[in-house]
């Protein structure tokens, strides 16, 4: 089990995993092409992104696709200071749990729920890709009344079964 925080790029009403993170990433535009060798992504940039990055890659779990951020006061500082033109970002706790590792039910008014998603490249949400885009009807009528305000499973009784 691994926990820590993402910048999520805010949806109307989805609030699980699949969503646009805010981490360092190569935007050709903006990179600094004089920089030759470089061990980290935000030496390619300068100002507010080099900052953030920095941060980000300096206080981020060990993922191979991605930046779990491991310290929450580091995660609020980098969201307060996105520039507003880059759009609105939120902050979410995050635990990621192995397929057949035991989930808990967190009892808390600040759970937004369960998705099943990969971990890394773009979070292909089944959640998402399975009952809200291009649904099939047969997973609509099985799964759909399980999801909660945040269109995330609210509730362990639909667990997957493990396959052996």
């Amino acid at each position: 089990m691994l926990t820590g925080y993402f910048i999520l790029k805010k949806e109307l009403n989805y609030r699980g995993i699949e969503r646009v993170h805010f981490e360092p990433t190569f935007f050709d535009e903006l990179i600094d092409k004089s920089v030759k060798n470089f061990k980290y992504i935000w030496e390619l940039y300068s100002g507010w992104r080099q900052k953030l990055y920095k941060k980000i890659e300096e206080n981020s779990i060990g993922l191979e696709a991605s930046y779990l951020i491991k310290d929450e006061n580091v995660a609020k500082y980098i969201v307060n200071n996105i520039p507003k033109e880059e759009g609105k970002y939120e902050l979410i706790k995050v635990v990621i749990l192995e397929p057949l590792e035991k989930w808990t039910y967190f009892d808390s008014n600040s759970f937004l729920g369960y998705d099943i998603a990969y971990l890394g490249g773009d979070f292909y949400s089944a959640v998402k890709n399975g009952l809200l885009v291009n649904p099939s009807k047969n997973l609509e009528e099985k799964y759909l009344k399980y999801l909660n305000k945040h269109l995330l499973g609210g509730f362990l009784t639909v667990r997957p079964k493990p396959i052996h």
